[in-house]
């Protein structure tokens, strides 16, 4: 018996806005992602990233639009059934229809903790629980690197620089922070410092 509620039934893990500020998008440990009108407050659209007879089991972490403002991609942990392992992949959904578009497997054998599209919307950043981190070209569909902070069960957090092509990342449990030129796949920066951190920021300045 599945009730619907009109809203999550879980916890709320992110929730995003869309480029031109109309909705509100929101994923749980539910497994749904929910879309939201701005201006009413009302429900737009649930999607459903699960199986029937996948129970309690998997979860959404994380939810990131592209700049074209129609493509919605969520990522975590995916049960399918007992007879099928799970699935730590990224899905991509239409955000007018709720269509599924594709599924991206990875070989990340934890769940995925955080997703971020690039300014410009060239790369997805993809950020896994085993301390590592993906970088998608999404233009080429391919990937473009993995960049591996050596550290088991580590969640490494991610932010971009105000121009978009620098990537910012910081590990939990470890203290080393990195600053990556995406265009050129360069590390331009790494320092390790004497904590460790449970998000990052970029401040305004060069």
């Amino acid at each position: 018996l599945a009730l619907e509620t009109n809203s999550h039934i879980s916890q709320i893990t992110e929730c995003t806005v869309n480029k031109d500020k109309t909705k509100i998008i929101t994923v749980s440990t539910d497994k749904t992602i929910r879309i939201w009108d701005i201006s009413s407050g009302e429900m737009i659209r649930r999607i459903d990233t699960y199986y029937r007879d996948n129970g309690n089991n998997g979860r959404i972490n994380s939810v990131a639009i592209h700049k074209n403002n129609k493509h919605l991609a969520v990522a975590g942990f995916f049960h399918h059934n007992k007879s099928k392992p799970g699935k730590n992949d990224v899905r991509f959904y239409d955000l007018e229809n709720g269509k599924l578009i594709k599924v991206l497997e990875l070989t990340s054998l934890s769940a995925i903790m955080q997703l971020k599209y690039s300014d410009d919307g060239k790369y997805l950043i993809i950020s896994s629980a085993m301390g590592k981190v993906f970088i998608w070209d999404v233009e080429n569909d391919k990937l473009k690197n993995t960049i591996d902070f050596g550290i088991e069960s580590a969640h490494i957090h991610v932010n971009l620089h105000q121009n978009g092509n620098k990537l910012f990342l910081a590990a939990s449990q470890k203290s080393l922070v990195v600053l990556l030129e995406l265009n050129e796949n360069e590390i331009i920066f790494s320092k390790d410092f004497q904590s460790s951190y449970q998000t990052i920021a970029y401040n305004g300045s060069e």
